[in-house]
């Protein structure tokens, strides 16, 4: 019985359903037969399924037949698009005539753009009104112009001033822009002589045209009053003509500028110079980015005094531009005005992420206190951007970022109840480090050198609550030299008076929080022992939000670290009796990752037990991942999708000839068809025991039906090549 059901092959098996008297099973066959790869075999049946009785099934096999029709077939689809009053029909049966370029449907296709043609084309309703007809005069718009039919535009330019009908600027134009001169030239006519929608819609058409088609209207765009067509001449422009200078340095419009000023400056580098004197900050902008410093000495140092000046009272476009670029071109002087400007709420957030972006391109370096500073920003994008700076000098051996970074994640690097705005690095020095209760909060907790996590001892002397931050600020400060340049100047944006009435206005309160998740999403994987044992203190820890607890969601997080990186992560003790530990959390989050880190050198079988009766389908998929004989077909049943293609996919991977044969069984008794899509998909075996199925004669309707919808929307399996088992 198994050797003649590995014999069946999908098409023979599908074609008996074609003539059922069951329109449901009819057009699941139809969609079985679009997804097999003998487009020789199927085109034909589906040709003639376009005259089926049932209007669903006709619709199917015209979907199907538009990807594969021949030159041949386009008599066939001209009649069903005239004949055969389905919508879906008639917009299918556009689309494979367009595709096979079918001259001979040209004239009909001209009459659907201007009326619904009832004395040529059957329609189902024909009482309704033009509405029915609009997808289909769409359509019929949309394929004159991909088969570049020029002799339509008349009948398209009449079509879109038909009073009546619903605007069709933007299939109209783009059609225009396929067919030839005459369609380009009308697009400039509306673009360049009309106001409104309809103009900036020709102008957006013509964004998508080829530009050699435009050349020849060059002198009249260059010209025109509107700045989105003198934009369109960009492309047509020699790089390094007079023309793209002329809009770089005299247009009207600071955009064309802008955009002239891109396109000329990698050939012109003096015109990037040249711009900084614009009037508008945006066109600056511009220039600043494609800037070459001047060799002249003088120049340069008048050039990067602009900078700096800029960078503290520049327009925001201007300011922004700036701090990406200062430490570029002005490297030793950058480190104090960019972590002012970083700092500074006053500013603009993009300027202050640029700043503290533009940071890691300091010389030399900046001190590592100083992004620790940066890390209480109450920005988001501001810690982010420092985050990832101490982040790399922690991998390069940078023992304060270290520290910092394994305190981020712990949530004692910055003290919540203290946290207020920042206008400066007296202000956040005096906030960030205020004491709090010694009860708030996560534990505070020491990691050794080789990350070991002991109970924290406080230093004799050390006051309460105090920060991690200031103990690595206090630690700068106590090295540093009497000389050092200071970190930021007293201007009346920073003035004390100021910084005072400042009030929080960005991020979370409970920054402590929000500055643990973002270190744990950015400092795991760094295999750094400190940075490990915090994460794993996070994970350990009870969650309720009292003392000795942690927010769920942070803890969530610190599991969700630990599987990022499962494979080194196993290898840990401390990590292994953590998860032991955790295997019977409430959490499925805890419990996935756990199981995942104990499975990592092959799960023990009460592990794997417990896994597959897991509540959470995600804990039963993984187990699936690891499962073999009868506990793979049983997961194939399981109520969850997930759960029965991660079953199907292990099943494929190593499960014998007799187990795959027992899992399609199985699937299609449990008329589950997502399943055994998956494993057709994967195995020719299980397709051709599917197509077994199918053409046996005790196969009942719905058996058939749950088959036929797993070939109709599985991928044909590619050839077996070492498949296991098979």
């Amino acid at each position: 019985m198994r050797d003649a059901v590995l014999a069946a092959e999908p098409i023979e098996a599908i074609i008996r359903y074609l003539s059922s008297e069951n329109e449901i099973l009819r057009a699941a066959a139809i969609g079985a037969l679009a997804r097999q790869s003998d487009t020789a075999a199927v085109r034909p049946l589906l040709v003639s399924a376009l005259l089926d009785p049932d209007p669903d099934v006709r619709s199917d096999a015209m979907e199907a037949l538009a990807t594969m029709a021949l030159p041949e077939d386009a008599e066939t689809l001209r009649y069903s698009l005239a004949g055969d009053p389905v919508r879906e029909v008639k917009l299918a049966a556009i689309r494979a005539l367009a595709r096979l370029n079918d001259r001979g449907a040209i004239p009909l296709l001209r009459a659907l753009t201007l009326s619904r043609a009832e004395e040529e084309v059957a329609w189902e309703d024909e009482d309704s009104d033009w509405e029915e007809w609009l997808d289909i005069q769409i359509a019929a718009i949309q394929a004159l112009g991909q088969m570049g039919v020029e002799e339509a535009i008349d009948d398209l330019l009449a079509a879109r001033a038909d009073p009546l009908a619903q605007s069709l600027d933007i299939p109209v134009f783009e059609a225009l822009t396929q067919l030839g001169p005459r369609g380009i030239d009308i697009l400039l006519q509306v673009a360049t002589q009309n106001e409104g929608l309809g103009s900036s819609r020709a102008v957006t058409a013509l964004q998508g045209a080829d530009p050699s088609a435009m050349l020849a209207s060059v002198d009249q765009m260059i010209g025109h009053p509107r700045a989105a067509v003198r934009l369109l001449t960009l492309p047509l422009l020699p790089v390094d003509g007079d023309r793209v200078l002329q809009l770089a340095e005299a247009d009207p419009d600071a955009a064309v500028r802008v955009a002239a000023l891109a396109r000329a400056a990698p050939h012109r580098p003096d015109l990037a110079l040249t711009a900084l004197r614009d009037k508008d900050a945006r066109v600056q902008a511009a220039a600043l980015r494609h800037l070459v410093l001047p060799e002249d000495a003088e120049a340069r140092a008048v050039l990067i005094d602009n900078l700096l000046a800029w960078i503290t009272h520049g327009a925001p476009a201007l300011m922004i531009a700036t701090a990406e670029r200062l430490a570029i071109l002005a490297p030793e002087r950058a480190g104090p005005p960019l972590l002012a400007l970083a700092a500074d709420l006053k500013r603009p957030l993009e300027a202050r992420v640029a700043a503290t972006r533009a940071l890691a391109d300091v010389t030399p370096p900046i001190p590592t206190a100083a992004l620790v500073e940066l890390i209480g920003n109450r920005a988001q994008q501001v810690r982010l951007a420092a985050l990832v700076q101490l982040r790399d000098r922690a991998a390069a051996g940078d023992e304060a970022a270290i520290t910092a970074l394994a305190a981020a994640i712990q949530g004692t690097l910055v003290e919540d109840a203290a946290f207020s705005d920042r206008g400066g690095e007296e202000a956040s020095r005096e906030t960030l480090t205020a004491p709090k209760n010694e009860d708030d909060g996560p534990p505070r907790i020491h990691i050794t050198r080789d990350g070991q996590i002991v109970e924290f001892v406080r230093p004799e002397g050390e006051a309460p609550g105090t920060s991690t931050l200031s103990a690595i600020l206090a630690a700068s400060e106590a090295a540093a030299a009497p000389d050092d340049e200071p970190l930021a100047e007293d201007t009346p944006e920073e003035a004390p008076s100021k910084r005072r009435k400042r009030r929080p206005v960005e991020g979370p309160d409970a920054i402590s929080e929000a500055l643990s998740r973002e270190a744990l999403q950015v400092a795991s994987g760094l295999d750094l022992a400190p940075v490990d044992a915090a994460i794993l203190a996070r994970a350990r820890a009870a969650s309720g939000g009292g003392s000795g607890e942690t927010d769920q969601a942070l803890r969530q997080q610190a599991w969700q670290a630990l599987g990022r990186h499962l494979a080194r992560y196993a290898g840990f003790e401390n990590a292994r009796s953590v998860a032991l530990a955790a295997r019977g959390d409430s959490d499925p989050v805890v419990r996935l990752v756990a199981f995942q880190l104990l499975a990592t050198q092959g799960p023990a079988p009460d592990l794997l037990a417990g896994a597959r009766q897991d509540p959470d389908p995600l804990i039963r998929a993984e187990a699936a991942r690891y499962g073999d004989g009868p506990a793979l077909v049983d997961a194939l049943g399981d109520p969850v999708l997930i759960v029965r293609r991660a079953a199907a996919e292990r099943l494929i991977a190593s499960g014998s000839t007799e187990q795959v044969i027992d899992g399609v069984e199985r699937v299609i008794r449990a008329e589950l068809s997502d399943t055994l899509a998956s494993l057709i998909a994967a195995s020719e075996v299980a397709r051709q025991v599917a197509s077994g199925h199918l053409a046996a004669d005790t196969c009942t309707g719905r058996a058939a039906l749950v088959i036929l919808k797993a070939l109709a929307t599985s991928l044909v399996p590619a050839p077996p090549s070492g498949e296991a088992g098979v």
